[in-house]
Formats: structure tokens, sequence, C-alpha cells
């Protein structure tokens, strides 16, 4: 048990935390020692792939490279050039979302040396495990209640994807073929909201053995079932999705085995930096794009009829946020029977506060349903002390959006989203959130303390509890 509570100590430890969030306590997940033994023999960690620790610590050496660094601080100019940045709220935030940026890219460019590894990424509120206290990475709107993997694929060799769920499955999983990202965020949809991509599954169609066994193959034939084809020879990137409705679901067991084998490139760390640096201006600029122009760079505190995700998987809406600490926006949702529903806020550059520090997300079992089975989140600076609070780390302005994934295909869009309006919290209870269940002070600590042992949960290699029980 203290092996695991340094651990743990480490992961909140290597988190560097803006001002409003300095001061939060730390404590220790502990497993019961009734369940330690058992639990450690049968669970080991799905996130935990074959060449994660070595991709982990070559990217945090080629961060600290001096070509590197200063390719940084030029970026970092680039940033505070922004509009955005003449909020000091929002200036101060640069550096940090900088930094994750820069750290995704960074794994973007090592990931093709690994053809074939499936490496946990895009997770923006840092880890630590067997030794390596690794800081995250972001590219826009990550949502904390999806566990991202990445897999540089080549279209000229066929791949067969092996996984395994348990009966604490994720609520949906999405595997998503694209066009690898060389220098830029992702592969960009003619819409500009998503990832263009040549081939969708989700855990809804996919063949699965009795036990949870699946299998995806992935080559450039055209096959029925759980298949995915490679329009042509060049370079692609497979995104998976665990999309998490109870954050003690267990994400999917994965393997890869690629035909013919392939070696991993030899490129050293220099030639990869090289390429970071050639790539930063562009990579970031991509991402400052993506902030003016998503979703149509809505009006501040509104949110337009959901659009419907590349590869027909869910639907989605996002809304710029600008509040003062006595206003929150009510947001008024159905969860149309979706595998997975939430809603989160981001900061102004789109990157998600550290989910360990703050409550900035809610799903299915972090709400409560209003009478007539909707669901009303308050979206607000300052606590209002009442349930389905979805809070922003003190933050003014930002972005605030809304997922429904795993939408029954008789669903109608149009009635996702109810309503939202900008309220005064004194107000709070002569509005739609009248009927939330109130919430203490003291409920609100133990609220944040369950969400950070749960999230932790994600990169242990001891699981306490019902890990092998259905988490819903």
């Amino acid at each position: 048990m203290a092996t695991f509570g340094r651990r743990v100590r480490q992961a909140l430890k290597m988190i560097a935390l803006p001002p409003t969030l300095i001061g939060a306590a730390l404590q220790p997940v502990i497993v019961p020692a009734a369940h330690a033994s058992t639990v450690e023999k049968r669970y080991a960690n799905p996130l935990l792939g074959q060449a994660q620790i070595e991709i982990e610590r070559r990217a945090l050496n080629i961060r600290m490279r001096p070509e590197v660094v200063s390719a940084r601080n030029r970026a970092l100019d680039l940033v505070k050039s922004h509009a955005l940045a003449d909020s000091a709220e929002n200036a101060a935030w640069a550096a940090r979302d900088l930094d994750k940026w820069v750290t995704q890219l960074i794994v973007q460019e090592l990931l093709p040396l690994y053809p074939g590894s499936i490496f946990y990424a895009v997770e923006t509120t840092g880890h630590s495990w067997q030794g390596v206290s690794f800081p995250g990475t972001a590219l826009a709107i990550d949502n904390p209640d999806n566990i991202y993997r990445l897999a540089a694929l080549k279209g000229s060799t066929a791949y067969t994807l092996r996984g395994r769920v348990t009966p604490a499955k994720p609520s949906l999983l999405v595997f998503q073929l694209s066009r690898y990202p060389h220098g830029i965020g992702w592969a960009a949809a003619a819409s500009g909201n998503d990832n263009a991509s040549y081939a969708t599954l989700t855990s809804n169609g996919l063949e699965t053995a009795p036990d949870g066994s699946f299998q995806i193959t992935i080559d450039r034939s055209a096959a029925p079932g759980n298949h995915m084809q490679f329009p042509d020879d060049g370079d692609f990137m497979l995104s998976v999705r665990d999309s998490l409705s109870n954050w003690k679901q267990i994400p999917a067991e994965l393997s890869m085995v690629a035909t013919p084998s392939t070696r991993l490139a030899d490129d050293p760390d220099e030639e990869v930096a090289a390429r970071v640096v050639d790539h930063m201006p562009g990579f970031v600029s991509f991402l400052l794009d993506f902030v003016d122009s998503y979703h149509s760079h809505p009006a501040e505190n509104t949110l337009s009829a959901p659009y419907g995700r590349e590869g027909g998987w869910g639907f989605a809406t996002a809304s710029r946020y600008r509040l003062a600490d006595d206003e929150a926006l009510l947001v008024t949702i159905t969860d149309a029977n979706a595998n997975y529903f939430g809603i989160q806020t981001t900061d102004a550059w789109m990157v998600s506060p550290p989910s360990t520090e703050a409550i900035i997300s809610r799903n299915k079992a972090q709400s409560v349903a209003d009478a007539d089975g909707t669901r009303t989140f308050i979206v607000s600076p300052r606590d209002p002390g009442r349930a389905n609070w979805v809070g922003t780390a003190g933050l003014h302005e930002g972005w605030i959006e809304v997922r429904w994934q795993g939408v029954p295909p008789q669903a109608d869009s149009r009635n996702l989203l109810r309503s939202i309006r900008l309220v005064k919290l004194a107000a709070l209870d002569s509005s739609v959130a009248k009927d939330l269940p109130r919430v203490t002070a003291a409920q609100r600590s133990a609220e944040l303390e369950e969400r950070r042992s749960q999230w932790l949960l994600r990169t242990v290699a001891v699981r306490p509890g019902d890990s092998g029980k259905s988490a819903r």
C-alpha cells in the first residue's frame, strides 16, 4: 500500500497547477488489504502497451533538448500574439497549455517509429507509472471521459488488432482509421469539426465472443464484419476511444500484430527533435486556427444544434462561455438513450484543467436526472452548492462541449439539446435547476476526492475493489 500511495502522490506532484488550483488537498488512494493481493493477480493495466514507457521516456528526453526548448519558446511568442492572450487570465494558462501541445507533437513524431504499437495519449492531466512521470498531452477539447489510444500504421502492411473487454467494459468503443497527421494536430474532415475517417467501427456493431474478446483486421482488402480498409499504401493513424460513463469502467485490452512483421525504425532522438522543431510552428498554428474556427466560432453563452460526428457514431455541440463569478449557464439535455453522454468545460485555449483537481465534466454516473428524464447542468466558475455542477476551475472564459455517443439510429438530433440559459447564481431557486439536490462544501470535497481516486485508477498496476465487476 505504501508503494501505491507513493505512486499516487507522484502522479499529483508532477502536475504544474495554475494559481487558481494551488493548495488543493493531495490524498492517496488506498487499496484495501482484503483486495490487494487478489486484484494484483488478475489485473494487468490495459493501457500499459509494450512501447508505452519507451515512447514516454524518449518524448521527455526530446522535450528537454535545447533546440526543442528554443522552438517551444518561439512558439510561446506565437501563442501570446493571439487575441485570446490579451486577457491576463488566458495568458496565465498559455505556457502550460503549449507544453501539452508540444508533448503531443513529440509523441506524434515518435509513433511512426513504432508501427502498430498502441499508445495511451491525449491525456491532459498527466500520470505516473513505472518510474516515469509523464506531464500529459493535449489537442483540442479532449474529453476527460474518453481514454484515447493511437497507433501509426502503414497501408502496405496487414494488421490484426486483438482486444478483450471485461464485464466492467466502457460504455462505447470507437475505432477510427484516418490519414497520419504529420506535422499537424489531426487529418481534418471537410466540416472542420472532426477527423477525416476512412473507416469507423464501434462496439455496438463489433462481433465479440462470449468471453469479451474480439479481433479487427486492417489491410488493403475489402471485407465484411470486424474489418477496416486502407485506401492506399500511405501512412495512417488508428485512433481508439474508450468512452466511460463511469470512471470505474475498465478500458479494453488491445494488442496489434503486423503481417509481415514490421521492424522498428532506429531514428535517433536528434533526428526526431529536428522534425519537432521544423513542424512546431505549423502544429501550433493548426491548433490556434481550430480555436478560432471550431463549430463556426459560435457566439458566447449559446449552443447551436448538435452536429453529426465523422463516421456516424454520435453528435456534439460546443460554445464559448464568458461568465462572471455570480453567473451560471443552465444547460438542459436529453440522453437519447445513447451509450454515452457527457458535458465538459475547457480553458479558452481548448485545454482541460486537471481532472484530479477540479470538477470540469459530468457524465451519466456523475449527474442526476430531472423529473422528466432530462438532465440540467449548472456551468459556473463558483460552486452553486447543487448537484450537476460543471465547474471551470475558476476561469471566466473558455469552451463548453456536450457529446452524445452511440446514439440509436432512430434518435432525432434536434431533441438532444433542450435549452441553454444565462442566469445569476442567486436566481437558481426560481430556475429549472431549483429541484437539483443541494450539495454542502463537505460533500463537494468528498466528491472531488472520489473523482480523483477514480481518475487515478487509469494508470495503476493494482486496481482496488471491483475490477472484475460490471461498472455502470
